[in-house]
């Protein structure tokens, strides 16, 4: 009698945060009510609905992801000048990049979705980080691709942006073409410049709220994009394609951050 596949015990470690300006609506229509509701609250009834993430084992729904966190981090009564951390969100995966890389857009769109629900959200970078990984050294490219007809809109509403990675998962492919695999892949509103010096505001820092990751530090080198537009479906798009092509490169990493953030 053949015995059905072991599951691993342990899950990948997921870190999301948002980084831009918050600031409340004049029309209270699509809120909720933030004395009753927390970020956490919200993400999960979002991650439920769309059967992303399902607390009921009884119904047996695959799971995308376990939560474990959500916080907003800005007052959106009180606006920062700047453009700060205004939340942030830690799930649990599989350990497999294969999990990491596919749910990456999902998982944007969720936790944009549920910030949306307690204010306007100006979105000027993205960065996540995921830890314990376990080896796997194939590509999920071919599985991405097929959505990108997606973003074949008609209106030209394209975005600059730069992606910047921890020092560790980039390292000694900043000389190289590692990158080059992408260039038309991802469908022709997503285009990928010459590798450039990466602003100190769009480099990497690691949440202090991340034990598993250990020490690392930020490059100085980033990669130009361009997307058809800045929407939490392209970021995750993009990211996905860059994280699923450092993890392959670099089947044995336990660690990625990578971070996008908007330029014009």
């Amino acid at each position: 009698m053949n015995q059905p596949p072991v599951r691993p015990l342990s899950h990948a470690n997921l870190f999301i945060e948002a980084f831009g300006r918050l600031s409340m609506k004049s029309d209270p229509v699509g809120l909720v009510n933030a004395e009753d509701e927390d970020l956490y609250s919200v993400f999960r009834a979002r991650s439920t609905l769309m059967s992303w993430y399902g607390a009921d084992w009884s119904t047996q729904r695959p799971m995308a992801w376990h939560m474990h966190e959500a916080e907003i981090t800005l007052d959106p009564d009180k606006p920062s000048p700047d453009t700060s951390r205004i939340a942030y969100a830690q799930v649990g995966l599989e350990p497999y990049a294969a999990e990491i890389v596919l749910r990456l857009p999902a998982l944007i769109q969720c936790f944009h979705d549920a910030l949306r629900r307690f204010a306007d959200v100006d979105l000027s970078a993205i960065q996540i980080t995921a830890s314990s990984l376990v080896s796997h050294s194939s590509s999920c490219l071919r599985d991405l691709v097929p959505s990108r007809n997606w973003f074949n809109t008609v209106a030209d509403t394209r975005v600059q942006a730069n992606i910047a990675f921890d020092q560790e998962s980039f390292g000694d492919h900043a000389e190289t073409r590692l990158f080059a695999v992408l260039q038309g892949s991802l469908g022709p509103g997503f285009f990928f410049g010459a590798l450039a010096n990466a602003p100190k505001s769009h480099r990497i820092v690691v949440p202090g709220e991340t034990p598993y990751v250990r020490s690392t530090r930020p490059s100085d080198v980033a990669l130009p994009v361009t997307l058809p537009e800045w929407t939490p479906s392209a970021i995750g798009f993009v990211l996905a394609a860059v994280v699923d092509l450092v993890l392959t490169t670099s089947p044995d990493r336990e660690s990625v951050t990578v971070r996008i953030t908007r330029i014009n």
